[in-house]
């Protein structure tokens, strides 16, 4: 038996706003502790890439990267894969190659969306927009 009153609440706009609210505080708060034990965190993520749903996550999401830098790198001409390939090839010993506006946020393929980053500044910079290298030695993009 479906109760249509319980439904009528649940599509008042009262209960919307709740819900919500709710779902805000939630996720304010998790990311609140997730700023405030990174340690924790990282254990709690590495944790979750071992069980069988966490690692079938991981690969969905890699098959995503994989098939959006796919796409962009199809859109390209001739001249423009070969630059790329130039810069992958070219990059410095304990360097690795980032997309300066990610892919993930629109960014494209293209040799002027790349940069040089050591690992650990790539690793810290993630999908970020606003970011900026604590060493400020960025590699400077490889000149047309």
């Amino acid at each position: 038996m479906i109760d249509l009153e319980f439904i009528k609440r649940c599509q008042s706009p009262e209960f919307q706003d709740t819900v919500k609210k709710y779902c805000y505080e939630s996720r304010w708060k998790n990311d609140k502790w997730k700023r405030e034990n990174p340690e924790a965190n990282r254990r709690c993520h590495r944790n979750y890439c071992k069980t069988e749903k966490g690692k079938l996550a991981c690969k969905k999401r890699m098959a995503n990267r994989r098939k959006r830098l796919k796409a962009e790198f199809d859109k390209l001409g001739d001249y423009d894969k070969h630059l790329i390939r130039q810069f992958y090839n070219n990059r410095p010993e304990g360097m690795t190659v980032d997309h300066i506006i990610p892919l993930s946020r629109g960014g494209s393929h293209h040799i002027s969306n790349l940069q040089y980053l050591t690992p650990e500044d790539n690793a810290r910079k993630a999908y970020k927009l606003d970011w900026k290298p604590k060493n400020q030695t960025l590699t400077p993009l490889l000149e047309r």
